[in-house]
């Protein structure tokens, strides 16, 4: 509560800073720094410049056990975390028109010099995309609501570029690729019905007039018909509960 306190209060000044944060986040990975190693090259950098190096510093780093510092991975609680100050960011700024609005968002940048969330929509996207690709499946719930934000608020958000056209059509790819995975056989059902209503959401915002990617995102629904008439004859192994919410969210997005 405190953290989203605080991002309620300073994000929609400088929303980037704090989603590069969370980017930060999802996308570190385990690093292994070797210090011998930049000692040893040190001792070879002053013997090759002719420079004689101590003996007892030769002794004393010879001696010397091997130190390794590792950059720890953050767990999947803090990335589950870390996309919910995301969400959190995209709801402080809703206010501000500017924020989903490309053209206003570069008005208004040249007269107050601010930052908003329409000119990295490339990362919001991303964001969303490593979440809900993830290999766990809280995660992966918490980066398709997050996806589904995305889509809810920048749906009708113009491509100035190319008037009668939106800017979150050039992600299609991305988000057609985000949200194949929850539609296998092994998918968790609630990871799947979360899917389902994002791709609900991505067929009735009118984004997409492509037909071959909305042909490919309606086939991800009619797959989960068929994995729901499978449930049917076959007991599931989420329990009953569960498998009633999926046949929920199916037919809900149908």
């Amino acid at each position: 509560e405190i953290v989203f306190s605080l991002l309620s209060s300073l994000a929609p000044n400088d929303p980037m800073k704090w989603l590069l944060l969370c980017n930060g986040v999802l996308s570190a990975t385990a690093q292994t720094d070797d210090i011998s190693k930049d000692t040893e090259d040190i001792g070879q950098t002053e013997g090759a410049s002719g420079v004689e190096v101590d003996e007892d510093m030769k002794s004393f780093t010879s001696g010397e056990e091997k130190q390794v510092h590792t950059n720890i991975t953050p767990r999947w609680p803090t990335k589950v975390f870390a996309v919910e100050c995301s969400r959190k960011i995209y709801k402080v700024c809703e206010n501000n028109p500017a924020h989903f609005d490309l053209m206003l968002a570069q008005k208004t940048q040249q007269q107050d010099g601010g930052d908003y969330l329409v000119m990295h929509l490339s990362e919001l996207v991303r964001t969303s995309f490593i979440a809900a690709t993830a290999s766990v499946d809280q995660l992966k719930l918490a980066g398709y609501k997050a996806l589904q934000d995305v889509i809810e608020l920048f749906a009708g958000t113009p491509d100035p570029d190319y008037p009668q056209h939106v800017l979150l059509e050039q992600y299609q790819a991305q988000i057609g690729a985000a949200l194949r995975p929850a539609f296998t056989s092994d998918t968790p059902p609630h990871v799947t019905a979360m899917a389902c209503q994002v791709c609900s959401e991505w067929l009735g915002s009118g984004v997409s007039r492509d037909p071959s990617d909305l042909k490919r995102v309606q086939q991800l629904l009619v797959s989960s018909l068929k994995k729901l008439r499978k449930e049917q004859t076959t007991p599931s192994v989420y329990g009953e509960a569960v498998a009633t919410m999926e046949s929920l969210a199916v037919l809900k997005a149908w």
